[in-house]
C-alpha cells in the first residue's frame, strides 16, 4: 500500500469517527495517527497548591461563580474532586483536584486544546482566593 492510499484510508477512518464522539475523542484518534498529539497534551493547566482539597475546592468554586461559569456536574471528597462546567460562550471546562499529602494538585482544561483567555483568569482568581490575607 502506498503512502497516498494509506493517508486516504486514515483520513476516511477519522471522518467516520466524527459522529462517534466529541472533538476530544476525534483528536485522540488523530493523536494515535501522529496528528495533533502535542496540541492536546499542552491544553492542560496544572498547578500544585500547599492547601488541602477542601480549601482549593472552595476557592475554585468561588472563582467559577465569579466568572459566571455554570457547573453541570461536581463531586468532591477528601482525596480530590472533579468539576464539569460551561462558560457563557459554551466552552467546556473540566477541573480535577487530587490530594497529594497536605497539598492539592489542580488540573484545568478548556475544550480540547485549552483556551488561555479562559484558563488564565480562572487560575488567577483561584490563586487570589488562596493567598494568605495581607500577603503579597
Amino acid at each position: 500500500m502506498t503512502f497516498g492510499v494509506r493517508w486516504r484510508w486514515t483520513v476516511l477512518l477519522l471522518l467516520l469517527a466524527l459522529p462517534a464522539g466529541s472533538g476530544c475523542t476525534v483528536l485522540l484518534a488523530g493523536a494515535a495517527a501522529g496528528i495533533g498529539g502535542a496540541a492536546y497534551a499542552k491544553g492542560d493547566v496544572e498547578r500544585t497548591y500547599p492547601y488541602p482539597v477542601d480549601i482549593v475546592w472552595n476557592a475554585t468554586m468561588a472563582a467559577l461563580a465569579e466568572a459566571g461559569v455554570v457547573v453541570s456536574d461536581q463531586a468532591v471528597d477528601q482525596f480530590g474532586g472533579r468539576i464539569e462546567a460551561w462558560s457563557a460562550n459554551h466552552d467546556r471546562i473540566r477541573i480535577t483536584l487530587a490530594a497529594r499529602g497536605a497539598a492539592t494538585d489542580l488540573k484545568l482544561r478548556v475544550n480540547c486544546f485549552g483556551k488561555k483567555q479562559i484558563t488564565a483568569p480562572l487560575i488567577q482568581s483561584i490563586e487570589a482566593r488562596l493567598a494568605p490575607p495581607g500577603g503579597p
